[in-house]
Order: structure tokens, then C-alpha cells, then sequence
């Protein structure tokens, strides 16, 4: 037996289109099921651009670490046989 298409005549007998009758039920099926498919989706990516948020405010307000090595400005002397080299922030 061939697979009712959407457009021939319901096969209860009702003279409406197969589309418009028993074919509506499986279309809502579907539509229901996608819609919750894109509710998830879109839950997962509203979480993901909120984390991101978050992650983005934290860094932006928490303070840089110190600098671990002193320039020569800051009172340090340095060691014999060495320049202090701006570009690179450490002796050579």
C-alpha cells in the first residue's frame, strides 16, 4: 500500500484533505517535539552566554598580580653586571 500524501483525500472518509484532517495530529507531533528541541537549545545558550558574562565581569574587576621582579625605579639596586631592560621587565 502507498503512503497517503498530504494533499489526497483522508482515508476515514471525511472528503477533507488528508493534511487537514488525520495528518494534523502527526504535524503537531513534530511541531511540539521542535519546539521543545529549540527550548533546550536555547537554554543551553542563554547558560553559556551568561557564564560567559560572569567569567568576563570577574576578570575584568579582579586586580593584575604584582609583578614578581622589581624595577631598578622602585628602590632595587641591581645585581653586578646587569641592565635593566624596560622592554622586557627583568635584567639582562
Amino acid at each position: 500500500m502507498a503512503r497517503q500524501k498530504r494533499n489526497d483525500p483522508c482515508a476515514c472518509g471525511s472528503g477533507k484533505k488528508f493534511k487537514a484532517c488525520h495528518g494534523q495530529t502527526k504535524q503537531r507531533k513534530d511541531e511540539v517535539q521542535d519546539t521543545r528541541a529549540d527550548k533546550l537549545t536555547f537554554g543551553f545558550a542563554a547558560a553559556l552566554v551568561v557564564g560567559l558574562v560572569i567569567w568576563g565581569l570577574v576578570t575584568m574587576f579582579t586586580p593584575a598580580p604584582a609583578p614578581e621582579t622589581a624595577s631598578p625605579g622602585a628602590g632595587g639596586t641591581a645585581p653586578a653586571g646587569k641592565v635593566w631592560s624596560e622592554e622586557h621587565g627583568h635584567y639582562h
